[in-house]
C-alpha cells in the first residue's frame, strides 16, 4: 500500500513539472503594424498564416512577397508585432514555458533610450504543434533602458 501512494505522488509531480519549449526564430518580412497584424497571433493553420498577407506593405519588393513555408501538422507559430519608442531598435528575450496544457509566452521588450522614435516589434517563432484544448497566455513586460 505504502509503494502504490508513493508512486500516484510521483506521477501527480511529474506531470506538473514546468518545461521550457526550444523554439525556432521565423523571419517574416513585408508586414506592417495593422488592424489584423497588431498584437499576439497564435497560428495553427495554413488559412490563418495566409490572412497575415492582408497587411502587407505596398513597397515594390513585396507585391510578390510569399511567406515562408510552414508545415503546420508538425508546428504552431506564436507571433507578436507591435511598437515602442527609442532611440534604437529594442532589445528583445522571448521565452516560452509549458506546465501540462498550459503555455506561458514569456517577451521581455527594452526600449533603448527616450527618443520618440518609432520601432517596430516583430517577434515570429515555430513551436512544436500545441493540442488545440491547451492555454496559452502571452506575458509581456515592457521597460526602458534610459541610456
Amino acid at each position: 500500500m505504502f509503494f502504490f501512494t508513493t508512486s500516484i505522488l510521483a506521477q501527480d509531480k511529474e506531470s506538473s513539472l514546468v518545461e521550457r519549449i526550444s523554439c525556432e526564430k521565423i523571419d517574416i518580412g513585408c508586414l506592417i503594424l495593422g488592424r489584423e497584424t497588431n498584437g499576439e497571433h497564435i497560428i495553427r493553420n495554413e488559412f490563418e498564416y495566409q490572412k497575415l498577407l492582408n497587411e502587407r506593405s505596398d513597397h515594390s519588393n513585396c507585391g510578390n512577397y510569399e511567406l515562408p513555408a510552414i508545415d503546420f501538422n508538425r508546428y504552431t507559430l506564436i507571433g507578436y508585432i507591435s511598437s515602442i519608442e527609442g532611440c534604437d531598435f529594442p532589445q528583445i528575450s522571448f521565452e516560452i514555458i509549458k506546465q501540462t496544457n498550459q503555455y506561458s509566452i514569456n517577451l521581455t521588450i527594452i526600449q533603448k533610450g527616450l527618443c520618440k522614435r518609432n520601432n517596430p516589434v516583430k517577434v515570429w517563432y515555430l513551436i512544436p504543434k500545441i493540442d488545440e484544448s491547451s492555454t496559452i497566455n502571452f506575458n509581456i513586460e515592457r521597460s526602458t533602458n534610459s541610456k
